[in-house]
């Protein structure tokens, strides 16, 4: 939920750079409101177990 809520909020923040009467939140948005939450980040350095 952490990286939902930093994603949400990195996209609101940012939104008034970006906002027209045609915004439509499109998924290049969100890929880049998901990098910047640090999911990405967190999800590459998690090492899978070695069985």
């Amino acid at each position: 939920m952490d990286y939902f809520t930093r994603a949400t909020e990195s996209l609101l923040l940012q939104g008034v750079s970006f906002d027209d009467q045609y915004l439509t939140l499109d998924e290049s948005y969100w890929a880049r409101a998901v990098e910047e939450s640090g999911y990405v980040s967190a999800q590459r350095s998690v090492v899978p177990p070695v069985d």
